[in-house]
């Protein structure tokens, strides 16, 4: 069964045909969890580089590392639903949760084409920070002639990267999935950083080693 949100699609009104098929652009990692730099990215693409819809994947287990502990998925994909509540161009697809094992970014893209949840040629966000990593996906050359590879911009010096591209104009936001992980451990501030539905569920579900809601804050 679907989590209460999750999206693979891109809807009309019943009987109505999109005037255009929209351009969608995926967005995949573990967002573990969620923060203010993956939205920016997002809201970029729709603003600069002419797609109608950003859509959410996240990882079952990331290929690069597919020994990491993670939040579980269904943590980490209620936490993406309440990052993009509201904004109807920003969306979540938990298929490569529900598929399960390793995720494999071909893998999705066939399967949401297949689905018709996105056109022949999708967007695909990655960070220039993966450099030549970016040779060892699966099917790299399938994958990377099948989208077209949007690069957000992490490094001040970004990683050479082999296949054609275009750049994106996003700010350096400097924060980390795992900085904020970090931060929460210690029972530290993270408001501002992630969205305030994300801060209280992580609260909430007491998530990162979360301090009890009455500790003193600091940081």
């Amino acid at each position: 069964m679907k989590p209460p949100g999750a999206d693979d699609g891109v809807g009309t009104a019943a009987g109505a045909a999109p005037a255009h098929p929209p351009r969608v652009a995926l967005l995949g990692g573990s967002f573990d969890p969620v923060h203010i730099g993956h939205l920016h990215v997002a809201e970029v693409v729709l603003a600069r580089a002419g797609y109608d819809r950003v859509l959410f994947v996240p990882a079952h287990l990331p290929s690069h590392k597919p020994a990491a502990r993670l939040a579980a998925a269904a943590h980490r994909v209620r936490m993406l639903q309440l990052a993009v509540a509201g904004h109807e161009r920003l969306a979540v697809s938990d298929v490569e949760v529900r598929r399960g094992g390793v995720s494999y970014t071909v893998d999705t893209v066939r399967e949401l084409q297949a689905r018709g949840v996105i056109g022949e040629r999708p967007g695909l966000v990655v960070g220039d920070d993966l450099g030549a990593d970016l040779d060892t996906w699966r099917e790299a050359a399938t994958l990377f002639g099948m989208v077209e590879l949007l690069v957000a911009r992490r490094r001040r010096s970004p990683l050479p990267l082999s296949w054609r591209h275009r750049v994106l104009a996003n700010h350096r936001l400097p924060i980390s999935s795992s900085e904020l992980r970090r931060r929460v451990g210690a029972g530290q501030v993270i408001r501002a950083l992630v969205p305030d539905a994300v801060e209280a569920y992580i609260r909430e579900h007491k998530l990162y080693g979360s301090r009890r809601e009455d500790s003193p804050p600091c940081g």
